[in-house]
């Protein structure tokens, strides 16, 4: 050991002798052949190196040297496989080449060694740049070699694979052109020992298709094959070349037919390639590329002909060509996808979901060839992505639609902006996004799919041959598009891609069907545009066509019937010819028989026959089995979301129409199916934004499920589906919240996953889907946080149905019972009220202590009525200027608006309140200690934005006021008050602490001097009661300060501007000095004793205008976050009211506390602040209905 160390203390020795050095490495190098020790090969590489770095550029050995130096790296590499030693061999060479003398006779050799070394870092790489050195490289050695250099040979084949790696990516022709010329070079140097290289004649025949396919002319193809069969005609019988001359030949035709479209052309390739294997032995060399050649020519008589046979053999063929070929064959690649895309192609003849798992398969190991670099398998992973496409639209399984789109987006990522088969690539980018917008209804998919397909079609105009696939997928892009922008150059567009998809597709060929569906399609839109029978005739046609070609048991045959089926049905609703409707309900039977069971179509064709049947209802069995259909459809979770969904309200709008037909069992089973589906479309994949909007739009689906069950006299379902139906992202929020800590004692492992899944889809649900990239390529690309999140959805799904799968874990995360919603009698402080308004009937249940359910019917009232409600009273606060606190005008006290204000609370309590009040004193609901009944509204829909709690008649000075009968509060859902009551009754009894905090003059906000007078007095109020408090003010009020000592305090006082999120309601926001405490925040760091805010800010229980249902405020926030009370207001408040409202309602509180008047689950808060109403109410008049009614309380 001593002596190689010293030895390489002598090697790196800066007086070290070159030529002992050169010695030291031939040795080591010698003795590292003989043991296979890599000592020596390390040894070699040093002392090598070391001498040539000693020895002078213009010492006559310095070559030699640096050669020698160069190769010890190259020989390290193979044997380590470390790039570095490949990089740095590349760098010698370079250093070696530049500084050789003009006339230097090695020149060329080296040239050529070094273009060799940068082809095999590209095949490692993929590094574009070593491809232009590598063809200017080699041209220079070519220049410079004589016609007989030994080396000129290879050199050529390294030229000619640089050149067509360069063609490839970007599809120039003078590329091919020099390949061309320089296997022609290469032609002339063949020798007898060469025509049994199998990888010269792969590169032979690749360019010979290559040039075809990019020149789009035969040229002398013709005369290549007359001299080819001449060549086979002459050759003594078992000649060697004999084989080759026919594999040639063989290539010829196919390229020859694939340009005439001879069949002939085709047959006679065969023959000769079959030809070609009866000749050779199979452990012969070139074995497999004959049967590499045979599989290619198979593949195209069977895109030609669909004769199931090829396709067959041509797969059979492939498998053994890449059995049998070794390991390093350039065609492996070729050979492995085009297994891939036979393999595909077999799978749409006959169906076999082992095919498309195979295919998938030979596309992975071609990437794996390629060492997974993304750059060089853009054509691999677009092969990859349709495949699993392909097997998603068979299974429905999620994560095959995410895997296509993943490795088509790769491709688009990947491939040069002029790459030749880019349309291809957007254009399956653009329909695998579309079919994932057909599953889930994610918009961001939808535009991008669009935007793909634009830019697919832009390209288009540019590309030599527009496949008829690419012209179909366009034109369905372009179809969906039509959808949207509603353009009718869109729709004309759409057809002469199909009509010229057609032109190029023959009869026999198997996309044919395809191809006449996709137009039958787009003449029935056009028709529901125009109303021109010729369009839907002609639809029915197309379909005809499709249907009469499409081959029998062809997985596009059931396609091809209920397309036909669509065209008819839609000709049915126009022209009302029966035996219309009734060939439609025949081909959509046919469709479902041809469909095996479980296939993701299948749900789409009994929602269609559903339809159809709905149209030919005449007695019971019709009825019977048109629900049969519909219920089918709604009940299967492959299906679409959207599928469901207007299959559930289809079969209810058919029960509506036949109520004779239908039982009370039927209708209340579908309603539930739909309620079901709800949760599902507000799914926690979606960004919040997304959840609002989706919740917006399914909320007339859960008004319409409750008013069915109040119908029928099914009072506990109408309350559960009313709760599960509305307040639903706060329900999510809180369960992203909730403590898994039972769970992690019985299950650990499962409790840690799904912690850490809940915690990611907290980060991500900020990320808004509905801000789009400006740039069209992004917005192709975009969408990767959703695609994250969709991800992450489908994994809590998964775990959240392991966890009920686990015993005692039965109902987690479910929606609740009402015995759940209920609050427990000993607890109750009076009636909740839940107030359901529908197009059909409004009704009102009042919920007692002892769990029995009232209900009230609303005659008077309609959901028109509260619509106008709803929109007349925006339009009083509007003309008010009630906007925050602060700024409200004097306008309020015009007598113009406080007579229209009256009136509306008198509609308000004719149409509403006074019945509820009517049978809540027939229930004798006893008062607390003797005052008012305490109520607790739950409102929904637009009747969440009324004051229910200020309605009276006030036209009459001794008429019924609401604030005279009961004591008002509010609750978001009935989930949140039992949440809250829970907590404030297993709260301990502690003395309360109170956080103040006040901003009378925000940066960017208008002053509130009267929060100072409101602090002072609450200061005051507490101190007498013997309260402790703490205030920060101004500049003391950071969002910092405030969120590190909130959770200190049960009671928290905001006398400040508030921002309302309407797009995320975590995001609502309290303004503070240095910026906005958002209720995000406030979650993270709420203790379990927080008991009571007071909200002295702006709307801070108004929520959406829109979305009402959600509650998305501040209040329902606080609520959320851990208070048990919260008082907020309805609508901006004025500066110099709010200290008077402040002073009476923590005067009051102590008083209630301190006599001991508030109930267990009770904070005392409703009743502190309708007595500090009153006060308020007296002080500035009882008709300034806007100063005094803002005021609500929410919770405990």
């Amino acid at each position: 050991m001593g002596i190689v160390v010293s030895i390489m203390l002598y090697i790196f020795n800066g007086t070290a002798d070159p030529e002992f050095l050169l010695r030291l490495g031939i040795g080591s190098d010698a003795r590292f052949k003989h043991t296979d020790n890599l000592v020596y090969l390390h040894r070699s590489v040093a002392a090598f190196k070391r001498s040539s770095e000693l020895t002078p550029e213009d010492h006559p050995e310095w070559p030699e040297r640096q050669i020698c130096y160069a190769s010890s790296l190259l020989k390290r590499f193979e044997r380590v496989d470390d790039l570095v030693d490949l990089d740095n061999a590349i760098l010698v060479l370079c250093s070696i080449t530049e500084s050789s003398l003009h006339g230097d006779v090695n020149k060329s050799a080296r040239l050529c060694a070094y273009g060799a070394l940068l082809m095999t870092r590209f095949e490692r790489t993929g590094k574009r740049e070593d491809v232009e050195d590598i063809i200017s490289s080699q041209r220079h050695a070519l220049a410079l070699m004589r016609d007989d250099d030994p080396d000129r040979e290879s050199c050529l084949h390294v030229l000619i694979e640089a050149l067509m790696v360069r063609f490839n990516r970007l599809d120039k022709l003078e590329d091919i052109k020099a390949a061309i010329s320089a296997q022609r070079l290469a032609v002339d140097l063949i020798s007898d020992n060469h025509l049994e290289d199998t990888a010269y004649l792969f590169y032979i025949n690749v360019l010979s298709l290559a040039r075809f396919h990019r020149l789009g002319t035969l040229g002398d193809v013709d005369d290549l094959i007359m001299s080819q069969r001449r060549a086979v005609r002459l050759a003594p019988e078992g000649h060697a070349f004999t084989p080759f001359y026919l594999c040639k030949l063989g290539v010829l035709l196919r390229l020859r037919f694939l340009r005439k479209d001879d069949v002939a052309d085709i047959t006679e390739s065969i023959t000769v390639h079959r030809r070609a294997l009866g000749i050779v032995l199979p452990s012969d060399l070139s074995f497999p590329l004959f049967q590499f050649e045979l599989a290619n020519a198979l593949q195209c008589r069977f895109e030609r002909l669909g004769d199931f046979e090829d396709i067959m053999d041509s797969v059979a063929a492939y498998r053994c060509a890449i059995e049998l070929a070794p390991s390093n064959c350039p065609a492996k690649l070729a050979m492995l996808t085009n297994l891939g895309v036979s393999l595909s192609r077999r799978f749409q003849v006959i169906g076999t979901l082992e095919d498309l798992d195979d295919a998938i398969q030979a596309y992975r190991d071609a990437i794996h060839l390629r060492g997974g670099h993304p750059e060089l398998c853009v054509e691999q992973f677009t092969d990859i992505g349709i495949a699993f496409r392909d097997r998603f639209e068979h299974t429905g399984n999620i994560d095959d639609i995410e895997g296509s789109i993943a490795a088509l987006r790769l491709a688009v990522d990947e491939m040069p902006l002029d790459y030749a088969d880019r349309p291809v690539v957007l254009s399956n980018l653009g329909h695998s996004l579309q079919v994932r917008y057909n599953r889930f209804g994610e918009r961001g998919d939808r535009d991008s799919a669009i935007m793909a397909q634009r830019r697919a079609e832009a390209f288009l105009t540019d590309h030599h041959h527009p496949s008829p696939v690419i012209l179909m997928n366009l034109g369905r892009a372009l179809l969906n598009y039509f959808d949207i922008d509603g353009d009718p150059d869109t729709l004309t567009t759409s057809l002469s891609m199909f009509c010229r998809a057609i032109y190029l597709t023959a009869d026999c060929q198997p996309m044919i069907p395809r191809l006449y569906c996709a137009y039958g399609s787009a003449l029935s839109t056009l028709f529901i545009r125009t109303g021109d029978f010729e369009d839907i005739d002609n639809a029915v046609k197309a379909y005809e066509n499709a249907t009469d070609l499409v081959p029998d048991n062809h997985p596009d045959e059931p396609s091809c019937f209920s397309g036909l089926a669509d065209a008819l049905l839609l000709r049915f609703q126009r022209g009302h010819e029966l035996r219309d409707v009734l060939r439609a309900v025949a081909s959509y039977s046919r469709a479902i028989e041809l469909t095996p069971a479980g296939h993701p179509g299948e749900p789409y064709l009994y929602e269609h026959l559903g339809a159809a049947l709905c149209h030919q209802v005449q007695s019971q069995s019709h009825f019977e089995e048109a629900v049969r259909s519909l219920t089918c459809v709604v009940t299967c979770s492959q299906a679409g979301l959207h599928t469901r969904q207007n299959a559930g309200m289809l079969c209810l709008r058919m029960m509506d129409l036949h109520p004779q037909l239908g039982s009370k069992d039927d209708l209340l089973l579908a309603h539930a199916s739909v309620m079901e589906l709800l949760l599902e479309f507000v799914s926690v994949g979606l960004t919040i934004d997304r959840r609002y909007d989706e919740a917006a739009v399914k909320a007339p689906v859960v008004h319409a499920a409750v008013s069915c069950a109040i119908r029928f006299a099914e009072l506990p379902q109408a309350v559960e589906w009313l709760e599960a139906g509305r307040s639903i992202v706060w329900s999510q929020l809180l369960d992203m919240r909730t403590s898994l800590d039972e769970l992690e004692v019985h299950h650990p492992s499962l409790a840690e996953e799904l912690r850490d899944v809940q915690s990611q889809l907290r980060k991500s649900e900020h990320t808004s889907s509905a801000v789009l990239p400006k740039d069209r390529m992004l917005l192709i690309k975009a969408n990767m946080d959703a695609d994250h999140r969709r991800r992450l959805a489908i994994r809590y799904k998964q775990l959240i149905a392991q966890v009920r799968s686990c015993a005692g874990f039965e109902t987690f995360f479910q929606s609740k019972k009402l015995p759940a919603l209920v609050i427990p009698s000993e607890l109750c402080s009076g009636p909740v009220v839940v107030i359901n308004a529908y197009f059909t009937r409004c009704d009102a249940l009042i919920i007692l202590g002892d769990g029995t359910i009232r209900h009230v019917a609303l005659p008077n009232l309609s959901l028109d009525k509260v619509t106008k409600l709803h929109s007349m009273w925006n339009e009083c606060l509007i003309e008010a200027h009630v906007s925050e606190r602060g700024s409200i005008s004097r306008a309020g006290s015009r007598r113009d608006i406080i007579r229209r204000v009256t009136r509306l609370l008198e509609c308000i309590w004719t149409w509403i309140v006074h019945p509820i009040l009517q049978v809540i004193n027939q229930a004798s609901c006893p008062p607390h200690n003797g005052s008012l009944t305490h109520v607790t509204w739950c409102p929904t829909g637009s009747l969440v934005q009324l004051p229910l709690h200020a309605a009276g008649i006030y036209s009459d000075p001794s008429g019924p006021r609401v604030y005279d009968c009961v004591v008002s509060s509010y609750t978001p859902s009935l989930s949140a008050l039992r949440r809250a009551v829970d907590g404030i009754s297993s709260q301990r009894c502690l003395p309360p602490k109170a956080l103040i905090v006040t901003q009378p003059q925000t940066p960017g906000y208008p002053p509130l001097p009267g929060t100072l007078a409101e602090r002072e007095h609450i200061e005051q109020i507490l101190r007498e009661g013997q309260i402790s408090s703490r205030s920060y003010n101004h500049e003391d009020a950071t969002v910092a300060d405030i969120l590190g000592v909130v959770d200190q305090y049960p009671w928290v006082h905001l006398s400040c501007h508030g921002a309302q999120h309407n797009e995320d309601a975590t995001q609502s926001a309290f303004a503070l000095y240095d910026g906005p405490l958002s209720l995000s925040k406030l979650m993270s760091v709420t203790a379990d004793n927080a008991e009571l805010a007071f909200l002295s800010a702006c709307q801070t229980a108004t929520g959406d205008k829109i979305n009402t249902d959600e509650s998305a405020h501040l209040a329902a926030g606080m609520l959320a976050v851990g208070f048990k009370g919260v008082v907020a207001t309805n609508w901006a408040i004025r500066d110099e009211d709010a200290p008077i409202i402040g002073q009476a309602y923590y005067r009051k509180l102590l008083e209630l506390r301190s006599t001991g008047a508030i109930g267990k689950g009770q904070t005392g808060a409703a009743l502190a602040l309708h007595e500090a109403a009153r006060i308020l109410r007296e002080k500035v008049g009882e008709d300034q209905v806007l100063r005094w009614a803002p005021f609500v309380h929410f919770g405990a």
